[in-house]
């Protein structure tokens, strides 16, 4: 009987050291390609990343939510995909990302939102993702980030957002 468990427990021990673990650069981001934005009955907007997954696992990335605060942390958006993004292994992909945006004070959004490049430095965003690659989690999370640090991560700017918001 104790013969059985010592053989389960050294396969479960030797299933966890073959899964590896998820590097964090596992996933390179290569820009952004198009923004399409929807401000009628449901406020969207439509991001499509050049994302690289360099890992020998497919990615799924769920619990997107981030959440848009001007300088003294009034909640001015919040931005969620409701569906899980794929990235198949050792492959770059066109990811299409739709975020579902509600405003908490729509007038104040729409001020900052038309003098974009004057308001970058007062955003911050704050919230997370969760990845997944085999039977591996793991959360990703910033919290209170200047808006312009979050784009340039993403290698996005702020014209190719205001280009993305005039059409």
């Amino acid at each position: 009987m104790r013969r059985g468990i010592y053989i389960c427990v050294v396969a479960l021990v030797a299933l966890v050291a073959l899964q590896g673990c998820l590097r964090k650069d596992a996933i390179v981001f290569h820009g952004i390609s198009d923004v399409e934005v929807s401000l009628e009955a449901s406020p969207r907007i439509g991001v499509v990343l050049s994302v690289e997954n360099t890992s020998c696992r497919n990615i799924t990335v769920r619990d997107i939510s981030f959440v848009l605060t001007d300088r003294t942390g009034g909640r001015i958006a919040k931005a969620v995909v409701e569906s899980d993004l794929r990235l198949p292994k050792r492959s770059c992909t066109e990811l299409y990302v739709p975020l579902k945006c509600s405003f908490s004070n729509p007038l104040k959004a729409l001020a900052l939102l038309g003098d974009l490049e004057g308001s970058v430095p007062q955003l911050f965003v704050s919230g997370g993702v969760t990845v997944r690659a085999g039977c591996l989690k793991k959360k990703f999370r910033v919290e209170h980030m200047p808006l312009s640090e979050f784009l340039d991560y993403f290698e996005g700017s702020v014209q190719s957002l205001r280009q993305g918001l005039e059409m």
